[in-house]
C-alpha cells in the first residue's frame, strides 16, 4: 500500500477497504518489520500473562491485569505501525489474528478458572469464537 494512500480513517484502522498486497498468499513472510516485533512481543506475553493470573489466589493480580491491558492495546499498536511505516507484511497477516486469538483464549481460561463470570456465558463466548474461526 502506497504512503500516498494514507487517510485519517486508514491510520486509525476505520477503513479497511483495501488490503496491502505485501499481505497476500504466495508473498514472502518478511519477518524483520516493527509491527512483526510487536506481534512476536505480544505471542510472548500471553504465556506470561497466564503464569502470573493462574497463579493468583483470584485471578485478578495487579501485574496479569496490567500484562492483559497491554497485549491488548499493543493489539492497535503494531497495526498502526503498520499503516504508518507501510511495513506490510505476509507474516504479519498471519501472526496478528494468531495472538489475538491466544489472548483471547488466554482470558477465557482464566475467567472460567476462577469463576469471574458464569460458566455458561464463557461456554457461549467459546462457541461463538470457536464458530467464527471455521
Amino acid at each position: 500500500m502506497a504512503r500516498a494512500s494514507l487517510t485519517k480513517r486508514r491510520l486509525v484502522g476505520l477503513d479497511r477497504s483495501t488490503t496491502a498486497p505485501e499481505t497476500l498468499k504466495g508473498q514472502p513472510l518478511r519477518p524483520f518489520t516493527v509491527p512483526n516485533a510487536v506481534g512476536f512481543f505480544r505471542l510472548a506475553l500471553v504465556p506470561i500473562f497466564l503464569v502470573l493470573a493462574l497463579g493468583s489466589d483470584d485471578g485478578r493480580a495487579t501485574a496479569a491485569v496490567v500484562l492483559f491491558a497491554v497485549i491488548g492495546a499493543s493489539d492497535y499498536l503494531d497495526g498502526l505501525l503498520a499503516r504508518l511505516t507501510g511495513q506490510y507484511s505476509r507474516l504479519g497477516a498471519l501472526l496478528d489474528p494468531l495472538v489475538d486469538r491466544l489472548y483471547v483464549l488466554s482470558g477465557v481460561i482464566v475467567t472460567w478458572h476462577f469463576e469471574l463470570l458464569p460458566r455458561w456465558a464463557l461456554a457461549i463466548l467459546a462457541a461463538a469464537r470457536s464458530w467464527s474461526w471455521a
